[in-house]
């Protein structure tokens, strides 16, 4: 029995040695004292997340790019180029500082210079650091830092530029895609073309196609016509055809405008050419494009436009964007209305004396008036009238009242009134009371009373009022109390008085109490205010009477139509005050009438009241006057009235009130 429990304890010594000699020799736990030769690792280039993990977040930024900012405009196709859209890239990693000491010291002054806003040091820093290919690396990464002024950020972008290190291009196309500072981008858009030349085009089509800032949108698409890489002008073409937003649309064209190429003449030449009759956003934005690329070539693709179809819609968009350009370019202009007079077609003469017009060149007053005194076709007399009234020169006016009573065409007779009236010298107020005495054709004798009004010369009120208070035609009277108003002078105010009392026509009573508006005479408040309080005036000539009172003096309004709104019977006097106290709405004395008096008057109206056109009105003041406020009023109007037009203007106004619009 001992011998067997001797023979088992020393077996079990053995297991123990063994047990211990297997632990020490084990490679992952070497002996003290003794050392294992490590094996060598294969360097592995880190990836992309790995970099990203390294990098240093600041308090609250976001890791990895962010995406571009929403938009409500529709997304539209992708430009059929045939080059795939621009990768997203990565985020920049923040690296661990590697170079010399002073570098790492440059870096941190200037970090606190541009924190301080000290430019002067900013601008010493950076002229050493961008020198410094160390400090590359860091210096695209502050550029990333929101926290410093837009001041310190351009500062440093501009440096960046100059300088041009590895990875700056890249850097900025990053970006591009996570910048919300609209002035700061679109710097970024100009270093993009810069730096990366034909390699911006893609980022740059994607800011014109995706942003949601209509300033960056311009700016990208600018740039990209500006930089005249063919690519990029036939990429923005392609999204000009494919845009279904009008304002984009606009833009990219206008840029094309910008690019000064004879690829882009040709090409804009070709979409003023073939747009759909109904697409009259291409048309436009392609003809002002050639127009405001201003080059002969440009110009002369709109000549061209004219001379091959002068009646067309793409003819009239030439036109008139020559005419918004002559501000700018007045002698190219001239001299394209100059080559036009020379064709032997009186249609496109008649052009030629549009565009002549438009110029402002006073060289083209010859031609003009030769063609106003002695062509035979009254059409293209009438078109030089018309042409010479824009220049608004009183050189003229001998000249016009001259042919004026010699002319035997109506027409253009009356086109040479409406340019005398255009021209506003008072010297030929006389002529024209001659001339209007004497003129058979109704059409005519509007034009040159209309004219009277142009003018505005009180000398022309007892001729006038003669008009209004005569046996003539209504289109007359309307016409004369019109030019009363647009003359405004006190001395007519009496006779329209006069003229309120005896009138028996809604109309003209009307418009004379429009003219007592636009006249602002004082004296007429009384008269005013007692149609206003009448309970048996019509609800037109009580709202043009309110409107008329607020007009007059902002002042004295409020009481009166405070007090008319406090003593009305009916809800047609009580619109009608609302109605005249939307001229003065932004008042504060209105606004705290409106908040104190009028919101629960109005919610009755809007919700109970039988006519459909007071409850309509009633939520549109709701909406102006009380605001937000007014919020559960109009929703229950837009859910419940029984007129689905009241439905749906209260939906409208519920939606702008909700959006803080």
């Amino acid at each position: 029995m001992s011998r067997l429990l001797g023979t088992l304890a020393i077996a079990a010594l053995l297991l123990v040695c063994i047990a211990a000699i297997l632990w020490v020799t084990s490679p992952s736990n070497p002996p003290t004292g003794r050392t294992t030769p490590e094996t060598p690792k294969t360097a592995v280039a880190p990836t992309p997340a790995s970099v990203a993990s390294t990098r240093e977040p600041d308090a609250g930024a976001k890791l990895g790019p962010e995406p571009l900012p929403a938009t409500d405009r529709p997304t539209t196709a992708p430009v059929a180029t045939g080059v795939p859209s621009v990768p997203k890239p990565g985020p920049v990693a923040k690296p661990p500082f590697a170079g010399p000491k002073e570098t790492k010291t440059a870096l941190d002054a200037l970090k606190e210079a541009m924190a301080s806003g000290n430019t002067k040091l900013v601008e010493q820093l950076l002229k050493q650091l961008v020198k410094d290919t160390a400090a590359a690396p860091h210096l695209l990464e502050l550029l990333a830092e929101k926290t410093y002024s837009p001041d310190a950020r351009t500062r440093l972008l501009r440096a960046i530029v100059k300088a041009a290190p590895p990875g700056a291009f890249d850097e900025i196309v990053r970006l591009l895609q996570v910048e919300d500072q609209v002035a700061f981008q679109q710097q970024l858009i100009q270093a993009a073309v810069t730096l990366g030349g034909d390699r911006a085009v893609l980022p740059l089509l994607e800011l014109v196609k995706r942003s949601a800032s209509e300033e960056v949108r311009k700016a990208a698409a600018q740039a990209l016509a500006r930089a005249g890489d063919p690519r990029a002008i036939e990429s923005l073409v392609e999204l000009a055809k494919s845009e279904t937003d009008a304002a984009t649309r606009k833009l990219i064209l206008a840029a094309l405008g910008t690019a000064k190429s004879t690829k882009a003449v040709s090409i804009l030449t070709d979409l003023l050419k073939r747009a759909a009759p109904e697409d009259d956003d291409t048309r436009i934005g392609a003809a002002e494009a050639l127009a405001d690329m201003g080059t002969p070539e440009a110009l002369d693709a709109l000549l061209s436009v004219i001379r091959d179809a002068p009646n067309s819609k793409e003819a009239e968009s030439a036109i008139d964007a020559l005419s918004s350009i002559a501000d700018v370019n007045q002698a190219a202009v001239y001299e394209l209305g100059t080559k036009l007079m020379e064709s032997p077609s009186d249609e496109l003469k008649e052009k030629a004396a549009e565009i002549l017009g438009y110029s402002g060149d006073k060289r083209a007053l010859k031609p003009l008036l030769e063609m106003l005194k002695t062509n035979p076709n009254p059409d293209l007399r009438s078109a030089a009238a018309e042409a010479l009234g824009n220049f608004e020169s009183p050189d003229l006016t001998g000249s016009l009242v001259e042919i004026l009573a010699t002319e035997q065409d109506p027409a253009v007779r009356g086109y040479i009134a409406e340019s005398i009236g255009y021209i506003g010298d008072e010297a030929a107020v006389s002529h024209l009371i001659k001339a209007l005495q004497s003129e058979p054709n109704l059409d005519t004798k509007t034009l040159m009373v209309q004219a009277l009004g142009d003018i505005g010369s009180a000398a022309a009120i007892p001729a006038l009022v003669e008009l209004f208070k005569s046996d003539q035609p209504k289109e007359i009277k309307l016409a004369a109390i019109d030019s009363l108003g647009y003359i405004g002078e006190a001395a007519a105010t009496p006779a329209i008085i006069d003229g309120i009392r005896k009138s028996d026509d809604p109309e003209i009573t009307t418009n004379l109490i429009q003219a007592l508006g636009q006249i602002k005479d004082p004296s007429a408040l009384p008269v005013l205010e007692g149609i206003l309080s009448n309970p048996t005036e019509s609800a037109d000539l009580k709202r043009a009477a309110a409107f008329s009172i607020a007009q007059i003096s902002e002042e004295d309004a409020l009481p009166i139509l405070n007090k008319a709104f406090q003593s009305a019977q009916d809800d047609v006097t009580k619109l009608a005050v609302v109605d005249g106290l939307t001229m003065i709405a932004e008042t504060p004395a209105v606004k705290e009438f409106a908040r104190t008096e009028l919101s629960s008057t109005l919610t009755q109206l809007a919700l109970e009241s039988k006519d459909r056109n007071v409850r309509l009105r009633s939520v549109q003041a709701l909406a102006t006057f009380v605001g937000k406020d007014a919020i559960a009023t109009i929703q229950q109007v837009a859910e419940k009235d029984p007129d689905a037009s009241v439905r749906s203007k209260a939906y409208q106004l519920y939606v702008k009130l909700k959006a803080g619009k």
